[in-house]
């Protein structure tokens, strides 16, 4: 019989076992709480790898890491600039203020940024503020009208970016916009989203009267991108560059390896690699990237090579791939997909399909019709020997059977015979009259039979 047991809840853990717990996902625990146990509701000091410090109790962060890593990029971004510019205590945290929405005032709306001490709160827009873009269809809960009206009601648009009233009485709010998509197409025009991301912060603390440190301040991209968590670039810089802008440890960036190829990997996952192994999937030949070159061998293999710019891009199942014709290499080869390739490559014998080279194509269908050629001629010598048994011979070189272009099926055709008896010639279905004739054990020629049914009548007569 089952029983069902209540399960223990806040179990109080050893300060060991709590930090080889935090460990697992990045964290250092820098206190020492009293009683040298460690429950849920413990407030505990740690540090993640990207020197985020900050005090937490011990049930939030046990198993989700940390969360300033694990923000979105622009909220990143916009931590560290107010961190490392913005003169003043270091209060900038997420803010949930209820009474705003005059529609209902019990909803709570949350702001990125916020200084209580500054009355100054700073909204970062996401990508669903773009007219073509549409929420993610895991947050469709709320349409995208509602979201920019919530928006609207937060960053105060009808007092000019001023609260007057209610509970965010006289404070300045202003937008920034950082993005990570948006900041990847200023990153591939002016090589660096910074220079774009500091005038906009300078402008966002002009209009809020937030002080910085100089107005002059130069960009100090060493501290701003070891906030964003960038010092991981400095051990793997060497062999991978990153292609785009940097979003933090927990997202998957995109990579050139020395060798040309790119692909798509954690960071982690290239600076805690296995021994002996490269980090990247077309040296080690593993994954898609493996899987790419392996295909490419097999191509070779038939006589073709890869003829894009980088051998190393990875083309999907369904984008065209294009190739080179090693016997023929003015020749002009047809673009296929990869799925079309693979059934190109593993087909049997028995059922080939043409290659992609015109001049292969020309050759293969030569060699399919000399092929079939034989195949038909094979085919009349033994029907001509099993007529030959029985006093017949094939005349003409006509097929025995014909596939019809529009349904596809094969019907039988007749062929002319010729009696050796008295070479009397006419069209008949061959294989159905022998199949007939081999069952009785003879076959009968129309014009020996009428000779043979005339010579009786005259018998008879006389």
């Amino acid at each position: 019989m089952h029983v069902d047991r209540p399960k223990q809840r806040n179990t109080p853990l050893s300060v060991a076992e709590a930090t080889a717990r935090l460990q697992l996902f990045g964290l250092t625990l820098t206190s020492k709480p009293s009683g040298n146990v460690v429950t849920t509701s413990t407030l505990v000091n740690v540090t993640c790898a990207a020197g985020h410090t900050m005090r937490r109790r011990y049930g939030d962060i046990r198993k989700r890491g940390c969360p300033e890593c694990k923000a979105s990029f622009g909220e990143r971004l916009l931590y560290a600039l107010l961190r490392h510019y913005a003169l003043g205590s270091d209060d900038w945290q997420h803010m949930t203020v209820r009474g705003l929405d005059p529609t209902d005032p019990t909803r709570k709306l949350i702001y990125d940024a916020a200084s209580p001490t500054r009355k100054i709160a700073i909204e970062n827009h996401s990508s669903y503020h773009r007219p073509e873009t549409d929420v993610p269809i895991f947050q469709r809960g709320i349409s995208k009208a509602e979201r920019l009206r919530r928006d609207d009601v937060k960053e105060a648009k009808a007092t000019n970016g001023r609260h007057q009233g209610g509970p965010l009485h006289d404070w300045r709010v202003d937008v920034v916009w950082f993005e990570s998509d948006r900041l990847a197409k200023l990153t591939t025009s002016s090589r660096s989203y910074l220079p774009t991301a500091i005038r906009e912060f300078r402008r966002i603390a002009r209009s809020v009267g937030l002080k910085l440190r100089r107005d002059g301040v130069e960009i100090d991209a060493k501290q701003v991108y070891q906030a964003l968590g960038r010092d991981s670039l400095a051990r793997i810089g060497a062999e991978f560059k990153l292609v785009g802008p940097w979003l933090g440890r927990s997202y998957i960036h995109r990579w050139r390896h020395t060798c040309g190829g790119e692909f798509g990997k954690l960071p982690r996952e290239l600076e805690n690699r296995f021994p002996g192994k490269t980090g990247c999937p077309f040296c080690d030949r593993e994954g898609n990237g493996g899987r790419w070159l392996d295909f490419l061998d097999r191509l070779e293999q038939h006589g073709y090579q890869f003829a894009g710019r980088n051998r190393y891009s990875i083309c999907t199942e369904h984008q065209t791939v294009p190739l080179r014709c090693v016997a023929h290499p003015s020749a002009k080869v047809r673009r296929l997909t990869r799925s079309d390739l693979y059934k190109w490559l593993v087909a049997p014998v028995w059922r080939s399909l043409p290659p992609p080279c015109a001049a292969c194509r020309t050759i293969y269908t030569q060699e399919v019709n000399a092929r079939a050629r034989r195949r038909r001629e094979a085919e009349r010598r033994k029907l001509n020997d099993r007529l030959e048994l029985l006093g017949f011979t094939l005349v003409g070189t006509l097929p025995t059977s014909m596939r019809d272009p529009v349904t596809g099926t094969i019907r039988a055709q007749k062929n002319v015979i010729r009696c050796l008896n008295c070479d009397y010639c006419w069209p008949v279905f061959v294989a159905q009259r022998l199949a007939k004739a081999e069952k009785r054990g003879q076959m009968g020629c129309p014009n020996c039979a009428s000779l043979k049914k005339g010579s009786k009548v005259e018998d008879s007569i006389d």
